[in-house]
C-alpha cells in the first residue's frame, strides 16, 4: 500500500487535554506509565492496558501519560472506540494514523461488514501495513499511542492492537490502551490480550488520597476565583459541590457508624475471617467507606480465603452454634426487652 502525509489531526482530545501535574492518589499507576514511555524513548516498545469500570479515571491517566511522553520528546496520538453506530472498520486506528499524519485506504464501511468479511491474507496486510508505518515514525521520533474505549473499538481494531504489540520491543512506541472490565465485559480478543499484558486496574481512591483531591479541588477553586478566570463565590460553591460528590462515600459510612446497631451473628462471623489478614480488614473497610469498588472484595480470590477463615464457613451453612443471647442494658437507643427507642433523622450531609 502507498502512504501520503495529511494533515495532524487532534481527534477528541488532541491539544485541549487538560494539564495537570499528576492525578490525586494513581502515583503507582502513573509511575508504571511514565517507564513505559522511558523505556519506547529508550527503544523498547510495549503495551499497557488501564481497566477499570465508567468514571473512574481511565481518560484522565491517559491524559497524564501524554503529557509526560512530551515532556520527554514523544509525538502522542490518540484514538477511541465509538460505543454507537456508523463508526468505519478500524476506527481507533484511522484517527491515531490522521495524528502522525498518515494515511493510508482503510479497507471499511460505514457498517463494518466489509471489515468483518475481509480475507484474512488481506487482513494481515493491513496490519503489517500499520505496523511498519508506526514502526518508521519511531526511528524519526519515539511514539505514544493512547486508545481509549477498547470494550468499544471493534474486533478488527482489537487484532490489530495485538499484532502490533508483537512487534513493538523492535521499535519506540509504547501503546496505552483503557477499557471496561464491568458492564460491557471484554469480548474474547480484548481478554486474550490482556492476560498477555500488563494491566493496570484502576480502583476508588483511599480516604488519604480523597483528602488530597480535596485540598486540590479548593486549590483550584481559590486559583480560579483570584485569578478572575470566574467570580469567586461561584469558583467556591463549584467546589462545594464537588467535594460533596468526592466525600459523601465517608459521610454516609460515618452515619452508619454512628447508629451503633448490634452486628448480626453472620456479620460477627465474617468480622472474623476479615480479622484473620490485615489486608483484607482494609479491603472491607474500603468497601463501606466507597473507596473500593465491592466487587474487589467479592473477587473469587478474596472470598475463597475468607470462606476459609474464622469459622465463616461453618455460620454461612448453618453448622455453628448460635451465638449467646446477650440482654441488652438499658442504653440511650435500648428501652427494656426487646423495645427500641425510635432514632432520630440521619443528619443531612454538607450542603452545596
Amino acid at each position: 500500500m502507498r502512504c501520503r502525509r495529511s494533515p495532524a489531526h487532534g481527534g477528541r482530545y488532541g491539544g485541549n487535554v487538560a494539564r495537570k501535574a499528576g492525578p490525586v492518589g494513581r502515583a503507582d499507576v502513573l509511575s508504571e506509565l511514565r517507564r513505559a514511555v522511558d523505556q519506547a524513548v529508550a527503544g523498547r516498545g510495549q503495551i499497557l492496558l488501564l481497566a477499570g469500570e465508567a468514571g473512574i479515571g481511565k481518560t484522565t491517566m491517559l491524559a497524564a501519560a501524554a503529557d509526560y511522553a512530551e515532556s520527554r520528546g514523544a509525538r502522542v496520538a490518540w484514538g477511541w472506540g465509538w460505543p454507537g453506530e456508523g463508526a468505519p472498520g478500524y476506527w481507533p486506528w484511522v484517527q491515531v494514523m490522521r495524528a502522525l499524519g498518515l494515511d493510508i485506504p482503510w479497507p471499511a464501511e460505514p457498517s463494518g461488514q466489509a471489515v468483518r468479511d475481509a480475507p484474512a491474507s488481506e487482513r494481515f496486510r493491513l496490519f503489517d501495513e500499520v505496523t511498519s508505518l508506526l514502526l518508521a515514525e519511531s526511528r524519526i521520533q519515539p511514539l505514544l499511542v493512547l486508545l481509549d474505549d477498547l470494550q468499544w473499538a471493534g474486533r478488527p481494531s482489537q487484532l490489530l492492537l495485538d499484532f502490533l504489540g508483537r512487534r513493538l520491543p523492535a521499535g519506540a512506541v509504547a501503546v496505552v490502551g483503557s477499557y471496561r472490565d464491568v458492564e460491557p465485559a471484554p469480548g474474547p480478543v480484548l481478554a486474550a490480550l490482556a492476560a498477555r499484558t500488563t494491566v493496570l486496574p484502576l480502583t476508588g481512591l483511599s480516604p488519604d488520597a480523597v483528602t488530597g483531591l480535596v485540598a486540590e479541588l479548593l486549590a483550584d477553586a481559590v486559583a480560579d476565583g483570584l485569578g478572575g478566570s470566574r467570580p469567586l463565590a461561584g469558583a467556591l460553591a463549584r467546589y462545594h459541590r464537588a467535594r460533596d460528590r468526592a466525600t459523601r462515600p465517608m459521610y454516609d459510612f460515618t452515619a452508619r457508624l454512628a447508629e451503633v446497631n448490634p452486628p448480626t451473628p453472620a456479620e460477627m462471623a465474617l468480622f472474623r475471617a476479615l480479622a484473620c489478614r490485615q489486608e483484607d480488614s482494609d479491603m472491607f473497610l474500603g468497601v463501606l467507606a466507597g473507596s473500593i469498588p465491592l466487587r474487589q472484595l467479592m473477587s473469587p480470590r478474596t472470598m475463597v480465603r475468607l470462606v476459609g477463615a474464622g469459622g465463616f464457613a461453618r455460620l454461612m451453612l448453618g453448622q455453628a452454634r448460635p451465638h449467646r443471647a446477650v440482654a441488652a442494658r438499658p442504653g440511650p437507643h435500648v428501652i427494656g426487652a426487646g423495645r427500641t427507642e425510635a432514632r432520630p433523622a440521619p443528619i443531612s450531609p454538607p450542603s452545596a
